[in-house]
């Protein structure tokens, strides 16, 4: 049988509390870091008829910006953006430097899958990503001795 689970899910986020959603605002409010909800990207996972397919929203993100590794039977995407943005003006005399530098990455563990064929594919921003099923061998039917 098919099971893909998300590695590492935080259950806090399953039941926020007002405490810590008023911490987490005050946190990115201040230092422009999100929160740890926030950092992580959607994906929608369906069956099809050789297997499932996972198709994961990357948005804004450029084809090799992206990672997706298969190591035993734990699959992870990871897509890493740096930005930097510098703007001179020679009338003040100021040069302002900004950089930014975020990275998302979700971890799947996956059962039943020919991790041999999978296969990924990046346009408009999602990234999709072709799981085989394994075939299962049939089940063995026996007749029993009644004693």
């Amino acid at each position: 049988m098919f099971d893909m689970t998300p590695l590492f899910y935080d259950f806090r986020t399953l039941f926020p509390t007002p405490n810590r959603l008023l911490n987490e605002a005050e946190r990115a409010f201040f230092t422009g870091t999100p929160s740890a909800e926030n950092n992580f990207f959607r994906t929608d996972i369906r069956q099809t008829d050789s297997g499932y397919l996972l198709e994961a929203e990357l948005p804004g993100f450029k084809k090799e910006e992206i990672a997706v590794d298969l190591e035993g039977k734990t699959l992870t995407i990871t897509a890493k953006k740096e930005e930097n943005d510098e703007k001179k003006d020679e009338k003040e005399g100021y040069l302002r430097k900004e950089r930014r530098t975020g990275s998302y990455s979700r971890s799947f563990r996956l059962n039943g899958i020919r991790t041999e064929d999978v296969t990924a594919s990046y346009e408009d921003g999602i990234l999709r990503i072709e799981l085989p099923k394994k075939e299962l061998p049939a089940p063995e039917k026996r007749r029993l001795a009644v004693n």
